[in-house]
């Protein structure tokens, strides 16, 4: 089964968001778009001068809005604290790598991993692990977002495990809580599985990503099978 879904994005405008909580991605010094991570899942993008931001907080898994400890009576929950006092906040801006950036026919395609920490509250369920997405999306000249693609393919809570990846240049040690997933040929090739314990049954994907075909966005092949 393959699946291939586009959902518009939210393009944000007004005033600058908070510098502090800024997290610029990794990326290619010769990458023309530039890519920074804020709380709340907003994604700004630079090029020269130009600057738009993406709002992806109702796609992205994980503590958009920054982690709390509760057992520290100084890290109270984020629910509320976030708007009246931002020192409250530990993180929440995503850990994102920039995987690929293509100019081709007038558009620019972007595609880069996020990780979010599975959990607000670091000390409950999932508190420990990474919710780690694929992000794909289709800008226009000026950087506005026409289709998106966000793909969760290690998530604690959903049970969702990354399984398989190119470990080409990478230090992960086989981690898929801390992995900075690459193209190898051109090609991103993963395979990643959700486990349905109730039903007894996982489901095994198989993501692509092509270089020399941006445009597929990410292509993904399913199928569901007994839980192993």
């Amino acid at each position: 089964m393959k699946r291939l879904t586009f959902t518009l994005g939210t393009l944000l405008t007004g005033a600058a968001l908070a510098q502090p909580l800024a997290s610029p991605a990794q990326q290619s010094p010769s990458d023309q778009v530039r890519v920074t991570a804020f709380p709340k899942g907003i994604f700004q993008l630079r090029q020269g001068r130009l600057i738009k931001r993406v709002d992806l907080q109702n796609a992205l898994p994980g503590c958009t809005t920054g982690g709390y400890d509760i057992s520290d009576p100084n890290s109270p929950p984020t629910g509320g604290a976030y708007d009246s006092d931002p020192s409250f906040v530990t993180g929440g801006a995503a850990q994102t790598r920039v995987i690929d950036l293509v100019r081709k026919n007038g558009w620019w395609y972007l595609t880069f991993q996020a990780g979010l920490g599975s959990s607000c509250n670091v000390q409950g369920l999932c508190g420990a692990g990474t919710a780690l997405s694929l992000v794909w999306l289709k800008l226009d000249a000026r950087l506005r977002p026409v289709a998106q693609q966000v793909e969760p393919v290690n998530e604690c809570f959903t049970e969702t495990v990354l399984t398989g990846w190119e470990k080409a240049s990478s230090s992960d040690n086989g981690n898929p809580d801390d992995v900075d997933l690459e193209m190898v040929g051109g090609v991103l090739d993963i395979t990643y599985q959700q486990s349905d314990f109730v039903a007894q049954t996982q489901t095994d994907s198989r993501l692509i990503y092509r270089h020399a075909r941006p445009e597929l966005g990410l292509q993904i092949s399913s199928k569901r099978v007994p839980l192993k």
